[in-house]
């Protein structure tokens, strides 16, 4: 509790200068029930809404930004958060749990088309984010659980050539690690492209060691994928794609899966997404079972009120292994939630 408060102090501190910040935050709860029943009460291979017939604190967020340009060519940014997925996403850090508060703090300095950040930040990989807010859907993608990193720490820099070409690159200790497991370091590569105001691209790739003790020195892959279009003003369609490689006892190992998301808006304050996936771990590698992946679901949004919307969602998980538990001691290929969660969000610029 005293290194909660000790964080919170740090944070405010942040938030104390003289220049324009912006303040954004949220809270996310849900009830989940999964109609297998699972002994543990977990549904498997998920994130984050992992527990069955009980309601749970997702995520609370709350964060500051002061964007260098405004008032000065320096800048920072801290997202301070609590809930079951503050202590996933951290579970592997190298450097124990009390990272896990700070979703991202790093500070920023800008010249012209250029800015380059230092300190900890949320991956560039992937179609989904830790805050349901800004996800489509509300249960996460096995892309964004099994496929991709959470977070890095290091440095990064962004050129913004125009409004349809921002060019990336990073090094980093490697996935998920303030603290290096290892003496290897990590390169990101992104390309972001816009050609027109409804078609976006963006292509990612990282590279670097990321284990430990006798697999040091394998050399791990990522190759990630994104392709954003907006048919109509109800129509938006959305495809992430990830290759990744590395090796295991001196084995090549591979991980590969592709989404695809529509959303429709038939009206103004409801919305229905769709999102079909298939992932193939054919050593284990990610998931701990040789197994494709699939699942689909389902989700209904409804917009409360400005700051505050409601999910309800159903989804079928399935294998062709017998990798999902029923009742006490069972196993079955596959597994079907229902999920209702609640968001409710704040922003405000001073």
């Amino acid at each position: 509790m005293l290194g909660r408060l000790r964080l919170l102090i740090v944070f405010l501190l942040m938030a104390g200068t003289g220049f324009s910040q912006s303040f954004v935050g949220f809270v996310d709860g849900y009830y989940g029930y999964n109609l297998n029943k699972p002994g543990s009460s977990q549904n498997l291979y998920r994130n984050f809404d992992v527990n069955h017939n009980q309601f749970s604190l997702n995520y609370a967020e709350l964060a500051v930004e002061q964007k260098p340009g405004t008032g000065s060519p320096m800048g920072f940014r801290a997202d301070i958060g609590f809930g079951d997925a503050a202590k996933i996403v951290h579970a592997s850090e190298p450097g124990g749990s009390h990272f896990q508060y700070f979703q991202q703090a790093y500070l920023s300095a800008a010249k012209g088309k250029v800015q380059v950040d230092f300190g900890k930040f949320v991956t560039q990989h992937g179609a989904e984010v830790i805050e349901t807010k800004d996800n489509w859907n509300y249960s996460r993608s096995l892309l964004f659980s099994w496929a991709i990193p959470y977070y890095h720490f290091g440095t990064r820099l962004n050129f913004t050539a125009n409004d349809k070409v921002t060019l990336g690159a990073s090094v980093s200790n490697g996935w998920n690690n303030v603290v290096d497991n290892n003496q290897g370091k990590t390169l990101g590569l992104q390309a972001v492209l816009k050609p027109t105001s409804k078609l976006g691209y963006v292509q990612n790739y990282m590279v670097g060691k990321e284990q430990s003790g006798a697999n040091a020195a394998a050399v791990r892959h990522l190759w990630d994928s994104l392709v954003t279009f907006d048919v109509s003003p109800k129509l938006s369609l959305m495809a992430n794609y990830d290759y990744g490689m590395d090796r295991s006892g001196g084995a090549r190992v591979r991980w590969q899966g592709i989404a695809g998301y529509a959303k429709v808006s038939p009206m103004s304050k409801f919305k229905l997404i769709p999102r079909l996936e298939w992932f193939d771990d054919p050593q284990g590698f990610t998931t701990g079972t040789a197994q494709k992946l699939k699942e689909g679901t389902l989700t209904a949004e409804l917009d409360m009120t400005e700051t505050a919307f409601l999910r309800g969602e159903y989804r079928y998980d399935w294998s062709d292994q017998a990798a999902f538990q029923r009742n006490a001691s069972g196993l079955l290929s596959h597994q079907s939630t229902l999920t209702i969660g609640v968001v409710y969000t704040y922003s405000k610029t001073k």
